[in-house]
């Protein structure tokens, strides 16, 4: 919470020195505490007597007159002071119906909606259904509540500026501007003497201006006392196409210096073991792999494989971890001499191209492999551990892999590569955010895939591989496969070439997919989670 409040401050609040921003971040923590305590009170007591902790009221006027002119009302609610409070007295005198985003664990869930109904507020959730029962309390000019700076779905709303940062925003409020309804930003914000609700109307906007000014109206609200703003939320959490991520924090340098010997001891160990030594280690390894098979039986049901692949799928991911120090740090004439038979030519990579490598077998030993023949360069996805990441980083760049990130900057950088003769390799199955990315099917199921291949594919019109190393015993056997295709065709037939090309090919093997990967995450509008 700490590290990502900073960054937020950081972004926001750039004018600030460090020092400024520091204090403002622990002013934010400390006034984060004073709303968790106060959530118990604001959750057990009666709303009359919560109530009774609000002193002043600011802008009632305003809101009453929209009221008794039969406007419908949307309550704009940041998450601002006491988001919990405000609920009791705009329940309490404005009966409001507000949005909630239900818990992934049902039972807390449960717990925190039972106390919720108690404040006079009646919840729905961030669904259609909900969207339908506000918009018809808004039509007969009663009172809704939305709490707009959370991040919308990603396959919803639309970037506007917040405190000049581009953020995914709710285009609900679009929706409802519509029934002709006005708005006020609501905070309750605490004080010596308890708490002051604050009630400011959002200045009449334009349908195309409407999420800028209901960001800039509850802006406005939140520099009045920002430390008293939730700064810990992941708000910019979704970055428009072609920006880096934000949010790689860094972790404690204790905790990193701790991680990192953990990382080294490993890589030292089993660089010595033979690969016949971790095959038999990974059958133990892999029956410890409890969250990692909860995953793979999810997929593998979705994509209507037999549920009997779990434990051979579960042993080839735990040996593709205990056998990539030997990969990493054998001699080129070991390496060979790991080589069951050779399915690779590479003088098809003579004028360079595009080599997808899907976790099909030994990743690890098709990177080393394409290392060892021609320079290449990876479209690095990192590691959300940062000593993990680091440690794949420098094993890859110590083989001569250049790694590129995943950026505008990065995607330019790799065009021009390609335009020149050069290899790139690039995993056709790592989910982007939905931003750069398309739904295309795999296996039957919607499956989110980067843009950022046919956008490369179109502009350089390079040759497309695809490359794996399937595991034969206590050996390896590299491929490299044509895939022919045209300049031509849209985005999503050059994925769906991709996609289906992928699925013949791990159909042969399917115990040697990785099926532990998340890779139907983010699901389209309307559908539900997969992983829970």
């Amino acid at each position: 919470m700490s590290l990502v409040t900073r960054q937020n401050i950081e972004l926001c609040y750039p004018n600030l020195d460090s020092h400024r921003q520091k204090v403002l971040s622990k002013q934010s923590l400390q006034e984060t505490g004073k709303t968790m305590a106060e959530t118990c009170f604001a959750w057990t007591r009666s709303p009359e007597s919560v109530v009774t902790k609000i002193h002043e009221v600011q802008g009632l006027a305003e809101v009453d007159q929209a009221n008794n002119d039969g406007h419908g009302i949307v309550f704009v609610i940041p998450h601002q002071g006491n988001w919990e409070i405000i609920n009791h007295y705009l329940g309490h005198h404005y009966g409001l119906t507000h949005m909630f985003q239900p818990n992934r664990n049902k039972n807390l869930n449960n717990f925190i909606q039972s106390k919720r109904q108690l404040t006079g507020t009646q919840f729905v959730p961030t669904d259609k259904s909900g969207i339908k029962a506000q918009l018809k309390i808004l039509r007969s000019g009663g009172c809704i509540g939305v709490m707009p700076d959370q991040e919308p779905l990603v396959h919803t709303g639309d970037f506007a500026p917040f405190f000049n940062v581009p953020a995914l925003s709710n285009e609900l409020v679009k929706g409802y501007q519509r029934s002709g309804c006005k708005f006020f930003v609501a905070v309750c914000e605490r004080d010596d003497r308890g708490f002051v609700v604050k009630l400011d109307e959002v200045p009449p906007s334009s349908p195309a201006e409407t999420l800028t000014a209901t960001n800039l109206a509850m802006e406005q609200a939140i520099r009045r006392r920002p430390e008293q703003y939730l700064w810990s939320y992941k708000r910019f959490r979704t970055r428009p196409e072609g920006e880096l991520d934000y949010y790689h924090i860094d972790q404690h340098p204790a905790k990193s210096r701790f991680e990192s010997l953990l990382l080294g001891c490993y890589h030292n160990l089993f660089a010595t073991f033979p690969i016949a030594f971790t095959t038999r280690l990974s059958r133990v390894v892999s029956l410890l792999l409890r969250r990692q098979r909860k995953i793979t039986l999810i997929n593998l049901k979705l994509t209507n494989h037999d549920q009997s692949l779990t434990k051979s799928s579960l042993f080839h991911l735990a040996q593709s971890a205990l056998e990539a120090p030997k990969i990493w740090g054998s001699k080129p004439d070991d390496l060979t001499k790991l080589i069951s038979r050779e399915q690779f030519d590479a003088k098809q990579l003579a004028n360079g191209g595009i080599v997808l490598t899907p976790p099909l077998g030994s990743r690890e030993f098709l990177m080393r492999y394409l290392s060892e023949n021609r320079q290449i360069t990876e479209y690095y996805h990192s590691n959300s551990t940062r000593s993990l990441d680091q440690y794949i980083r420098t094993k890859r760049t110590g083989l001569g892999i250049r790694l590129v990130e995943h950026d505008e900057m990065g995607r330019s950088y790799l065009e021009t590569l390609l335009t020149q003769g050069g290899i790139v390799t690039l995993c056709p199955d790592q989910q982007p955010r939905l931003r750069g990315g398309r739904f295309i099917d795999f296996f039957g199921q919607p499956a989110l895939t980067t843009l950022t291949l046919p956008q490369l594919l179109k502009s350089t019109e390079c040759p497309l591989f695809i490359g794996f190393t399937l595991r034969e015993s206590d050996q390896f056997s590299p491929n490299l496969l044509h895939i022919p295709y045209e300049v031509s065709a849209t985005d999503e037939q050059l994925l769906e070439l991709v996609n289906r090309t992928l699925m013949e090919i791990i159909e042969q093997t399917p115990n040697q997919y990785r099926w532990s990967d998340k890779r139907f995450n983010i699901q389209p509008l309307g559908h539900k989670k997969v992983y829970r």
